[in-house]
């Protein structure tokens, strides 16, 4: 397997995940399996060239969509939590970016 495929296989996800972030049945599985690879292979690259899960990747996606609705739009936490599925926006927001974010946004 080249370095190239692999890239490919990261950006594929990363694109993935761009246009389908606000999908309810969003899983690393059923991303996996349109891109045709393995859950556990691209965990693996996941890990080792971004530092971080494709679970992760999606919850900091969905986090920064979120953030970026607070800030350029009049909707409600709430509206923006469930257009973006954040589960609980004060605990992911809490968890992101400490209690700064409370302060800023008002949540």
């Amino acid at each position: 397997e080249t370095v190239s495929l692999r890239t490919k296989h990261i950006k594929d996800c990363e694109t993935f995940i761009e246009y389908n972030y606000y999908r309810p049945y969003l899983s690393i599985q059923y991303i996996s399996d349109q891109l045709h690879i393995s859950r556990a292979y691209l965990r693996n690259l996941f890990v080792k060239y971004k530092n971080t899960t494709p679970q992760q990747y999606l919850i900091d996606f969905r986090m920064k969509k979120a953030a970026d609705f607070l800030v350029s739009t009049e909707s409600s936490v709430s509206v923006i939590s469930s257009d973006s599925l954040v589960v609980s926006t004060q605990k992911l927001f809490t968890l992101q970016w400490g209690q700064v974010s409370f302060l800023v946004f008002g949540v």
